[in-house]
């Protein structure tokens, strides 16, 4: 006789929310980095067991790279935003720093930037990786935009961008108030801007 309440308890459970999951996932790795999370935990917070979790993604880091494309699409559109709202290069690079600056403190137990701080000191090479590909996409992204403002050397310019949001994104994360993160933004496209304008 087969036993359906077993069969039951087997794999993921039906009502599984994939898309409820991979937002869980995303606060968890917000909140204390990849290496911070680990595979009980996570399993524990989605409601699933862990071999449930490498039936759904492979593994953490099919996971987390799954967590990292939802948070590019969400939470930070406010680059594309940003950027495409300006008609000078000057908008652009202001507009960018202050809408990260904004979006970094937004969440008070969740500060920062997962793709700039999620992998910081982080052991796994693939999740490296994987931020540093958004990230390099992120670049890239920038400098056509820029270029479309600017006949300036938007390379260099995409990279001290990304620096300065790197840098607002690791003061948010350590508790930086909103109001110095704004100040701090402002500064740092005043002083990007002066040093390519200067060339």
């Amino acid at each position: 006789m087969t036993d359906t309440k077993n069969e039951r308890t087997r794999g993921r459970p039906r009502c599984f929310d994939r898309s409820a999951a991979v937002h869980t996932a995303l606060s968890l790795f917000r909140q204390r980095g990849y290496d911070g999370v680990g595979v009980a935990e996570l399993s524990q917070a989605l409601g699933i067991k862990p071999p449930s979790l490498y039936a759904a993604f492979g593994n953490k880091h099919g996971l987390f790279a799954e967590a990292v494309r939802i948070y590019a699409a969400e939470e930070g559109k406010f680059i594309g935003e940003a950027v495409n709202r300006s008609n000078s290069l000057e908008e652009a690079v202001t507009n960018l720093l202050l809408a990260a600056a904004e979006a970094f403190c937004k969440c008070k137990n969740q500060p920062g930037c997962l793709i700039l701080d999620g992998t910081r000191n982080c052991t796994d090479s693939n999740a490296q990786a994987t931020t540093e590909n958004m990230r390099q996409e992120t670049k890239a992204f920038l400098k056509e935009g820029f270029s479309r403002l600017s006949t300036r050397d938007t390379d260099e310019m995409a990279d001290y961008v990304l620096i300065a949001m790197t840098g607002l994104s690791g003061a948010a994360r350590q508790g930086e108030k909103r109001e110095v993160l704004v100040g701090a933004a402002r500064r740092f496209a005043v002083a990007i801007l002066q040093e390519e304008g200067s060339r």
